[in-house]
């Protein structure tokens, strides 16, 4: 009897595994975000909140685009347009929440698995590879949120990507692209220095570290 042994070996000679999108968490909005994405429960989403902490231009034109957006969206949902900052058109989603009555006692009151399929489905990964997408989550209770979302956004944008060289290099995110994900009140008001900042950073790494060990095939797993 022959015996073989083999060293294990990557099933895809030509993966890369440095496509993954960049997640950043600040106070404020990045700088020239191409889209736009609002998160919250129909409670504390309301227009003057959305334009102030997305810093939407104060007019009336942006103001009735973004109460028609809301009023378009009845329980739950998301509702998408376009509106002109200054010179550029920005895309600007907003994903209103199931209502508490909605959700059962078994599940987180600000709906995390509701934010991931919701952002996986509107595309994140991809749209954030080459533009940077600024996420606003707003709620009154947002400072207790702040790591339930961090992990909710985390499942969208996994690490692990076995692409082909084959692809064109603008698949992989560039320096500027990404995610920003900033945090506010009811009001729209940026939450404060003293707030999880620094625990949902570390949420949001772990869960994507989990995610990308899972994702993985057991081939490519080593020390490295």
């Amino acid at each position: 009897v022959t015996l073989i042994i083999s060293a294990a070996m990557n099933l895809n000679s030509t993966a890369k595994d440095n496509g993954a999108t960049r997640l950043a968490f600040s106070a404020g909005p990045g700088p020239n975000p191409s889209e736009i994405i609002v998160i919250g429960r129909r409670a504390s989403l309301s227009t003057d909140a959305i334009v102030k902490s997305a810093a939407l231009p104060v007019a009336s034109a942006t103001k009735s685009i973004v109460d028609a957006m809301l009023k378009s969206v009845e329980d739950s949902g998301r509702a998408t347009s376009f509106l002109a900052s200054g010179e550029l058109t920005v895309k600007i989603t907003i994903v209103v929440l199931p209502p508490q009555n909605k959700i059962s006692r078994n599940n987180h009151p600000f709906s995390p698995h509701t934010i991931s399929d919701t952002l996986i489905n509107h595309g994140l990964d991809k749209a954030a590879r080459n533009a940077t997408v600024q996420i606003h989550v707003i709620d009154i209770h947002i400072v207790g949120f702040m790591c339930c979302v961090a992990a909710a956004v985390a499942r969208a944008l996994p690490l692990y990507h076995s692409k082909s060289e084959k692809k064109k290099t603008d698949d992989f995110s560039s320096a500027e692209s990404g995610v920003n994900i900033s945090f506010n009140d009811e009001r729209g008001e940026a939450v404060g220095d003293d707030c999880p900042w620094e625990t949902a950073r570390a949420v949001a790494e772990g869960v994507r570290l989990s995610a990308r060990l899972g994702d993985m095939p057991p081939a490519e797993l080593n020390p490295d």
